[in-house]
Formats: structure tokens, C-alpha cells, sequence
């Protein structure tokens, strides 16, 4: 053990690479330090330059240039400590000299110890933020436990923060491994031999206290949970008697010491859900991720993360709770799953979970190990009430634990004094929602729980009581006359995962499925809220089978098809099916005298008429509906079914009449209220109210409330409003007025949710909108147009927006309708593209046919007010002209159409229309 070295006001300790002054650590870097040692142990000697690099680069070869730099840093700390200017002295020719005076002494037995902190064998991730936090709180507070679950990396951040904490603490940092003792075990032995005291001071605690007393320290307590009252009580002691002596603790619950400053240490982040489009660059930002990647590289050679996998990997992380052992455990198996199967066979995640380093202490060898130890440390109440708690998915409150978990074994009081102990010792999340706590399991610990929760009557009891409990909660958030609230929309995502674990219990071999069809029915409006109807359709198909016959179930029958009814529409469109579910619901619906239920059958009919392009019929029930409701303010909610069908009867003046009244009665930043089963109200106005105003020639004011209808549907999160604003305006308007990035953004955006609703309705506006984006930047072909001529399995709605979008997109079917029914809303454009379509193909006796269907879509769009639709015929008629009779007429029949525009003059049809008119009065070809 070599001494320490002293000289003016500073001190040189070699066994620590320390250098003082004043009593103070001084920042040398090492080859600095290594300089300083060995010109201070040779003082008074000249130590020559090729002898020192030969000490501090053993082997490197490197000139006394490099010596020179760490040469000046070391003077420059000592002059800043008072040492003269020649305290180092370079002898020419020779070498270098130490010419202060060094007296030594010899160093203490605790001057040694420092260096039982363990090191860290891998790489921290993630980690280096509260490390920083810790080592600032330390200044301030003498104790401080670092607390979380199993496996989430508190030994290994007490280790990093003592390592870091050496030069702070000038008598040394010291690490007490408490995992191997037992409660009758003698925590002040443990502490003497970290401290490497003699043996016999170990049952002496004042002995300890004595040695502790004078000295600056920093001591950690690792794995305090099972010695909790132990350690609890030792760590008073030492604080009380050794002032200078501050204490780290890592525990699964706090010691409860007075003084005691918990940091809860959080799991690591990863990349949220449901972004498909992650990129491996943008994954590798999370620590959840970094950790995965680092630890799969370590195991397999040449292992990368591909933009491919950064999808699943993000979902591996979350499902794993961002837990860093059981990320590294997931990583260890990487040799026998890639990571998309490794990710679909963590159900069984705690078996999976099964590899780690052999020299890892035993409870962290598996998860499986590290929540034993965890279960074994709880009263038989805390054990109990946890498998309870098990059949929970998702957050629960105090009254959900109640209703699932009380009975003569488990009473209320019980459960209020388990459930925050549970909390304490992390085997329960709790968070506040307003004043209200809520608790949560992490998918390893649910995991575990439910299987000491079992499958015996026990267990089916409580995940009866849970079905039950989940029956009433939907029952308490639905629709208040047909409305949905914004408060109660933000518990739908939480309450699904709920639903599903219910059901699937219901509809088992030991369940009830007379109770799975009151939680399917009474859950209805949710699935559509949250979008889900695919799944919803499944779960509604099997409720209707399984109550065929059964009594009295007329009003739960009934809610399923109101329900079932619009996750057709959404995900099939106008399909034969919706009309019979529609006319069986109205069936009952009057048989119930049910006047809500009525209305929501007769919705369902709208839809189906409405979908099919039968406008009239579709304008007819939607009158059947307005005498249901009557004229009370509350029901404005069904007018908006009346201006659609006015919209696309081409009758735009009424129906921005009736727009107008509801218009006055919603904004865009309304509380969220909708109906059940139907979209935001301001979604629906605001989207249909855009249409009109394009085609009654306001086009940038109708750009302006086509982004009000997106950013309202964006507000309530789903899905398919947000499709719904994008199709009937978002997509649509930018692409006529040739707005092509924002035309771009909404495609994107169109995709994304027509993606997250697994609606194969909306995926095929995607394809609708594609095309003709692409037509209006001029780079279409004959072979897209014929693809998109080709898609036999879009609805008439499809086909009729796709109409409108290019040259020839329009089949033969609409082109007779438009022809034939001059209220049909899209009439004169089709009828105009059409024209230009067959002036292109140079048939002579095509000629006196153009100039027909011009005029009558110039007709169709003077009666229907259709201002934008009659510039576009009106230039195309100009464009045509090949008579000087002709030309004047259409110059003048333009003149007249743009005079009667009172904005939009900067639209891409206005300007186009003006450049026509400035021209020469001879025209050839023919455009769009």
C-alpha cells in the first residue's frame, strides 16, 4: 500500500488516483494524473521524457509532444492551487524534475475501500438523466432510496451513481450487498465487512458508528425489500450517529425512514404504438430500443435493427413494459426467434423469458425468479388480492378492485390496506386521474398473477364479478338520448382491452353467455367510438346466435344491430347485409316503441340509400327521422343526414340553408358530443358545408372549412371521422383546386386511419384519391385510368367521386345517369368530362353530341346554382369553339360566368379561365 504524497496544499493519493487540494478533489485526467505520480515519487530527480512516455504509454509510441500537453495541464493545476511557477522545472537535454518539497503519510486502512464498488459489466442505457438527478439530490439529502419493480435496473444505477460518487466523497464510497441475509441477520455485519473492519467489530455497533463518525462517506444498501424493517431501523442509526456519512438505498418499497427521498425509478422509454412508418434511426432514439439492439449485438454477431423490424421492436419494448431485464432477457433469445415471432410469443412471456448470465444473482436469472421474489416477500392478503387483480387489462380504480376482489377472505378494509402496499413494493403502477387514483399491472406481473389466480372456482367467480363489473361500467358511459360526451369518450380506450377479457370469458366453457351478450350489447356504442368495427362485427355475430330463441331479449337485440348496422357501412359500404339489419332493428324498434331506436334504425336505412347513390330515397328517411325527433334543439344531430342527401341531390341552396341553422348552433372547438354511432357534429357540418362552398365557386373559403372539419375530426381521435372529413372535403377540394401538397398530406393522412380502422370502405377512397391526384398533376396514363376503370369492388360512391377527378375516369353506368338526372349532384362535371373525352377521340359525327352534352352540363349547373361545375363547362365550351360564331358566344358565356364569382378569383379554375380569355379567339386541342 503505497502512502500519499504531500506538497503545498495539495495531496496525491496513488491507491485512488486522487488528487486533493485543500481536501477538495481535483479533476486530472489520467495520463495527467500518471505524470504528476511519477515526477512527485521522483522529486529532486530529473526523470527523462522517454522514461515517462514509456511509464504512461507502455504501448504506444508517441512523441514528447503529447507529453508536452499533459505536462501543461498539470502545471496549470498546480499554479491554480498556489504552487510557484517553477514547481515543475524542465532540465534541457535531460528531462524533467519535481522541485517542491513532498512529505508522505501513511494511508488508512478505509483509504482502500472505496474500491469494493462493484463495476458495471455492460453498457448502462438510458439511464444517464437520474444518475445526474441522484448524484445532485446527495448534495442536499443524506438518504435517498431508489425504488421500483424487479428487473428494472436499480442495482445497476446505485452502481453507476457510486461510481461517479468516488470523487466526491473523500473517505470513499462503499457497497452493502444485503441480498443474502436473512431478517435475524446482523446488518452491521455486512456493513464492517464492506467497510474490510476486523471481524470482531461486526456485532458491535458503535464500534462501526465510531469508525464512520469523523468520516465524509457515501454507503449503499443494496436489495433492502426483504430486511425492509431492518434496514429501515440500521439506516436512522447510522445516519443519526455518522453526520457525515449519506446512504443510498435500492429497494422494491420505500424504507419509510425519516429523512427518506424516494426516486421512483421509471421503466425505459420506447417508441409509441401504431406508427407503422418507424424507421430504425427513429426507434434507436428510445433507451427501451438502444438496450434491445446493444444486448442482441453482444449475442449474435452482425445483428442490426432493419426499418422492417423497427415496427415490431417498438411493440416488443412496450409489451416488456420498457423493463431493462426483461428487454435483455428477450435479447438473449434473438439466436432462435427473429424479432416479429419473438414478439408474438411473449403471451407466454414469463417461459420465454428464461435466459441470462450465469454469474447474474439468482432472483434476476429469469423473470420468472425475479417476481418470486418479489410474490414471497407479501402477506398471504397482499397475495391474494394481486391474482385478483390479475383478471384487469388495463387501469383500474379503488371501486373496480372492490367490486372484483371482496369477499369473506378478502374484505373492504383488507383491500384498502393491501392496495397501497402493493403500490409500495412495486408490484402495482399507480397514477392520478384528477383526485381519483387509478392502479395498473405491468404485463410481466399480470402475467404472473394469473397464474397463482388459477382456473378453479375461485378464479371463475372473480372473472364472473369482473364481467359484471365491466357490464355496468359501459352501461354508466353510454349515450345519454343518443349523445356521447368527450369525458366519457376518454374511458372508451381504456375500457376495451376490459371488454375483450370478458368476453372471451363469457363466451368459455365455464362462462355465461347470457352475461357476454349483456356486455357485448350494453358496450355497442364503444367499438364504434374507438373505431373497431371488424371486431365489433365479430362480437356482435356471436351475441345474435347465441340469444336466438332466448326470451325477453328484444331491447339487447336491438342495440346490436343499431350498432352493427353502421360497422357494416364502415367497413363494407352499402352491402345487401345493411339493409336487412337496418329493417330488422326498425321491426323492433316499433315493437318496443322505441322512438331512439327508431331513429337509429331508420339511420342505418339512410346509410344504405345513401351509399348506394338512391338520393331520394335516402332524403325520404331522413324526413322519416326529422318527425321522430321533432324540432327540439337537443336533436339538431339528425339534420346533417338532410343536407347530405340535399348535397348530392344536387339542391345546394337548401341544403347550405340547412347547414346554416345547425352551423349556428356548433364550433369547431365543441365539447366532443356526437351521436353513438355517428361522427362529431362539427365533422359533419363543417365537411359537407366545404362541398357546397366549392361548388357554389367559394373555393379557397371552402379550403379553409374542409381543414376546419379535418382538425375537428383529428380532435376526437377517430378514425373513421377523420376518413369521413378527408373524403367528402379534405382530399377531394385540394385536388380540384389543384392544391396538390396539401392534396398530398391529406392522402397520407387518409391512409394512415383508413389503416388504423381496418376498413376496407375507406382504404378504397385511398385509391379513388390516388389516381386522381394523379390525373390533376398531368402525369396519368392510359393504363392508370384503366386500373382505376377496373376496381369491380368499389361501391357506387367510389365510382361517383372518382367520376369527377379525371378524363375518362367516369364508366358508362354514370355517364347515363348523368344524362338522365339532372338532380344527380356531380351531373355536369361527368357530362363535361364526357364531351371532352370524345372531342379528343375525333369521331366526325361526334361533334353535334360534345356540344349536347356541353349544353346540358351547362344547364344542370345553372339550375343547381353549381357556379364552379358551370366555369368549368363554360371554359371547356370556349376551349371547343372552333367557329367565330362559337368563339364569341363562349367568350361571352365565360364573361358572364366569372362576373358572377364573388371570391376564389385566385383559384386555379379562375385563372385558368382568364389566361383562356387573353388568348387568340382560335383554340386547338382540348384540356381540363
Amino acid at each position: 500500500m503505497k502512502p500519499s504524497s504531500c506538497f503545498g496544499t495539495f495531496e496525491l493519493i496513488p491507491e485512488r488516483s486522487a488528487l486533493l487540494c485543500d481536501g477538495e478533489a481535483v479533476h486530472l485526467g489520467s495520463r495527467a494524473f500518471s505524470l504528476l505520480r511519477i515526477l512527485v515519487e521522483n522529486a529532486g530527480k530529473v526523470v527523462s521524457g522517454a522514461e515517462l512516455t514509456a511509464q504512461i504509454w507502455p504501448d504506444t509510441s508517441v512523441g514528447e509532444a503529447n507529453l508536452r500537453v499533459h505536462l501543461a495541464a498539470v502545471r496549470k493545476v498546480l499554479s491554480e492551487g498556489g504552487c510557484p511557477d517553477g514547481c515543475i522545472v524542465t532540465v534541457p537535454g535531460r528531462g524533467y524534475q519535481f522541485a517542491m518539497p513532498v512529505t508522505h503519510r501513511k494511508t488508512e486502512n478505509y483509504q482502500k475501500s472505496w474500491v469494493n464498488v462493484p463495476p458495471l459489466l455492460a453498457k448502462l442505457i438510458g439511464r444517464d438523466q437520474v444518475i445526474q438527478e441522484i448524484l445532485s439530490d446527495l448534495a442536499d439529502r443524506r438518504l435517498i432510496s431508489i425504488v421500483g419493480s424487479g428487473g428494472i435496473g436499480k442495482t445497476s444505477v446505485a452502481l453507476a451513481t457510486a461510481g461517479r460518487a468516488i470523487e466526491i466523497y473523500p473517505d470513499g464510497v462503499f457497497f452493502v450487498d444485503f441480498t443474502s441475509l436473512t431478517v435475524s441477520s446482523p446488518l452491521a455485519f455486512a456493513l464492517t465487512s464492506s467497510l474490510r473492519l476486523p471481524a470482531s467489530s461486526g456485532i458491535d455497533e458503535m464500534a462501526v458508528f465510531d469508525y464512520l463518525g469523523p468520516r465524509e462517506t457515501l454507503i449503499v444498501f443494496d436489495n433492502c425489500e426483504h430486511v425492509i424493517e431492518a434496514a429501515a431501523s440500521f439506516a436512522e442509526k447510522v445516519l443519526r450517529e455518522c453526520p457525515n456519512v449519506h446512504l443510498l438505498a435500492t429497494s422494491r418499497e420505500p424504507l419509510r425512514t425519516e429523512g427518506e427521498f424516494v426516486k421512483r425509478l421509471l421503466p425505459l422509454q420506447a417508441p409509441s404504438l401504431g406508427d407503422a412508418s418507424l424507421t430504425a434511426v427513429e426507434a434507436l432514439a428510445f433507451p427501451a430500443v438502444q438496450l434491445f439492439v446493444e444486448r442482441a449485438s453482444s449475442g449474435v454477431a452482425g445483428f442490426s435493427l432493419t426499418d422492417e423490424d423497427a415496427p415490431a421492436l417498438a411493440l416488443l419494448c412496450n409489451k416488456l413494459d420498457g423493463i431493462p431485464l426483461a428487454i435483455e432477457l428477450a435479447a438473449a433469445r434473438i439466436d432462435l426467434f427473429d424479432i416479429r415471432t419473438l414478439t408474438n410469443q411473449l403471451e407466454d412471456c414469463l417461459e420465454l423469458l428464461t435466459r441470462n448470465r450465469r454469474t447474474a444473482q439468482e432472483r434476476h436469472r429469469t423473470l420468472r425468479a425475479t417476481l418470486d421474489w418479489s410474490y414471497g416477500l407479501l402477506s398471504d392478503g397482499e397475495q391474494l388480492l394481486l391474482a385478483r387483480l390479475s383478471v384487469f387489462r388495463s387501469e383500474f380504480d379503488r371501486d373496480a378492485a372492490l367490486m372484483v376482489a371482496t369477499d369473506h377472505a378478502m374484505t373492504k378494509g383488507r383491500i384498502w390496506e393491501s392496495l397501497p402496499n402493493l403500490v409500495a413494493k412495486s408490484l402495482l403502477v399507480m397514477s392520478n386521474q384528477g383526485s381519483t387514483p387509478v392502479f395498473r399491472l405491468l404485463d410481466s406481473t399480470r402475467a404472473y398473477a394469473i397464474e397463482k389466480l388459477g382456473d378453479g372456482p375461485g378464479a371463475n367467480s372473480v372473472r364472473r364479478l369482473h364481467a359484471e363489473y365491466i357490464r355496468d361500467k359501459t352501461l354508466s358511459l353510454a349515450p345519454k338520448n343518443g349523445f356521447v360526451v368527450k369525458s366519457h369518450q376518454e374511458s372508451h380506450s381504456k375500457m376495451v382491452d376490459e371488454l375483450r377479457a370478458a368476453i372471451v370469458w363469457a363466451f368459455s366453457a365455464k362462462g355465461d353467455p347470457e352475461l357476454g351478450i349483456e356486455v357485448i350489447a350494453s358496450s355497442a356504442y364503444l367499438w364504434f367510438q374507438l373505431s373497431l368495427f371488424e371486431e365489433f362485427k365479430v362480437h356482435a355475430d356471436r351475441a345474435l346466435e347465441a340469444m336466438s330463441g332466448t326470451p325477453n331479449a328484444s331491447r339487447a337485440e336491438l342495440r346490436l344491430l343499431l350498432a352493427r348496422g353502421p360497422a357494416l357501412y364502415e367497413t363494407l359500404g352499402a352491402v345487401p347485409e345493411l339493409f336487412g339489419t337496418a329493417t330488422r332493428a326498425l321491426e323492433l324498434a316499433r315493437q318496443l316503441d322505441d322512438r331512439l331506436g327508431i331513429s337509429g334504425a331508420l339511420h342505418n336505412l339512410w346509410r344504405y340509400h345513401h351509399g348506394l347513390g338512391e338520393y331520394s330515397q335516402s332524403l325520404d328517411v331522413a324526413l322519416q327521422i326529422e318527425e321522430y325527433v321533432g324540432a327540439d334543439s337537443q336533436h339538431v344531430w339528425w339534420n346533417p343526414l338532410k343536407a347530405l342527401s340535399l348535397l348530392y341531390l344536387g339542391n345546394l341552396k337548401e341544403c347550405r340553408s340547412v347547414l346554416s341553422e345547425i352551423e349556428d348552433q356548433v364550433t369547431i372547438s365543441d365539447d366532443g358530443i356526437r351521436g353513438a354511432y355517428d361522427y362529431n357534429l362539427a365533422v359533419l357540418v363543417k365537411g359537407t358545408l366545404a362541398r357546397v362552398l366549392w361548388l357554389q365557386g367559394f373555393p379557397e373559403d371552402a379550403v379553409r372549412v374542409a381543414e376546419e372539419s379535418v382538425a375537428a375530426a383529428l380532435e376526437t381521435k377517430q378514425s373513421v371521422a377523420i376518413c369521413f372529413a378527408l373524403s367528402i372535403a379534405g382530399c377531394p377540394i385540394n385536388i380540384w383546386n389543384r392544391n396538390l401538397e396539401d392534396a398530398e398530406r391529406n392522402l397520407s393522412l387518409l391512409q394512415e386511419h383508413a389503416r388504423l380502422s381496418n376498413s376496407l370502405y375507406w382504404k378504397q377512397y385511398v385509391d379513388v384519391f390516388r389516381l386522381g391526384a394523379v390525373a390533376a398533376k398531368g402525369q396519368s396514363t392510359d393504363r392508370q385510368f384503366k386500373a382505376g376503370r377496373q376496381q369491380s369492388h368499389w361501391d357506387y360512391r367510389h365510382w361517383e367521386n372518382f367520376s369527377v377527378l379525371g378524363l375518362g375516369f367516369a364508366p358508362v353506368l354514370l355517364v347515363q345517369r348523368a344524362k338522365s338526372d339532372p338532380s344527380w349532384w356531380c351531373a355536369p362535371e361527368v357530362l363535361r368530362l364526357e364531351a371532352v373525352r370524345m372531342h379528343g377521340e375525333g369521331e366526325s359525327q361526334a361533334r353535334a353530341d360534345v356540344c349536347r352534352l356541353l349544353q346540358q352540363s351547362l344547364e344542370i349547373a345553372q339550375r343547381q346554382q353549381a357556379l364552379s361545375w358551370e366555369l368549368r363547362t363554360a371554359t371547356t365550351l370556349l376551349e371547343l369553339a372552333q367557329t367565330g360564331d362559337e368563339i364569341t358566344q363562349a367568350k361571352r358565356l365565360l364573361k358572364e360566368t366569372m362576373s358572377d364569382f364573388a371570391a376564389g378569383f385566385d383559384s386555379y379554375d379562375f385563372r385558368r379561365a382568364e389566361a383562356l380569355l387573353e388568348k387568340s379567339p382560335r383554340f386547338a386541342g382540348a384540356s381540363l
